[in-house]
């Protein structure tokens, strides 16, 4: 036989066993369904703020305005690792260039390299050494998460010893040849776990900054 529940008059004599009136238990259920309500807000409220406050390698609070902070000594040991490198130009002479030295102009928002130069010549067997000086703007590449010289200009390229005539022939190839080495060379690279923690934020680089501390890496809400 299947089972009752309890009558009216049973559940009214148990009330008035307890001693709460309907009216009580009514307040009760208010009070314990508010209760869980707040709750469930105050758990929604504590896990954006735990997203928000994910921390990133280098990176600044995610209020606005968002942005990843890259110092200066990271973005020397990154850039040192690229060199020397070594090309031949016209098949004519060998051109090699060493020993980077970072600088950071935040007003002109670019970065310079000076560079150790050596050019040996493959027919005649003789080698010159000097310095050029340039400078690059920045630009992201999502593709692969980095920082890449952008806008290359030679803006000095002084070899010592070197005839007259070869210094007007390495003005006019070899700061191109140097310029075009230099063009989308990487200078940083985000980490995997910070370039994801953006994904899933919905963030993605909106704009890259010379500062005088290093570079400051401007993100956005990623669009729809």
């Amino acid at each position: 036989m299947a089972q009752r529940g309890p009558s009216a008059e049973a559940a009214g004599a148990w009330r008035a066993f307890d001693g709460r009136s309907p009216e009580a238990d009514a307040r009760a259920r208010e009070e314990r369904q508010a209760g869980l309500v707040g709750a469930v807000v105050a758990a929604r409220r504590s896990l954006l703020g735990a997203l928000l406050a994910i921390p990133f390698t280098g990176c600044a609070a995610l209020a606005p305005p968002r942005s990843i902070e890259v110092p200066e000594a990271r973005l020397r040991e990154v850039v040192g690792e690229r060199f020397p490198i070594e090309r031949r130009l016209l098949d004519i002479v060998d051109l090699r260039v060493a020993r980077p030295r970072l600088r950071l102009d935040a007003a002109a928002d670019r970065v310079g390299i000076d560079l150790d130069v050596r050019i040996a010549e493959r027919i005649a067997g003789a080698t010159y050494d000097g310095v050029l000086a340039s400078s690059a703007a920045l630009r992201f590449d999502a593709g692969d998460a980095t920082l890449r010289l952008a806008d290359v200009r030679v803006e000095r390229f002084d070899l010592e010893r070197v005839p007259a005539a070869w210094q007007r022939r390495i003005d006019q190839i070899g700061r191109p040849a140097v310029a075009a080495l230099l063009e989308g060379a990487v200078v940083y690279r985000l980490p995997e776990s910070t370039a994801g923690r953006l994904a899933d934020l919905g963030l993605t680089v909106a704009g890259v900054h010379v500062t005088p501390r290093g570079l400051r890496i401007d993100l956005a809400t990623s669009p729809p």
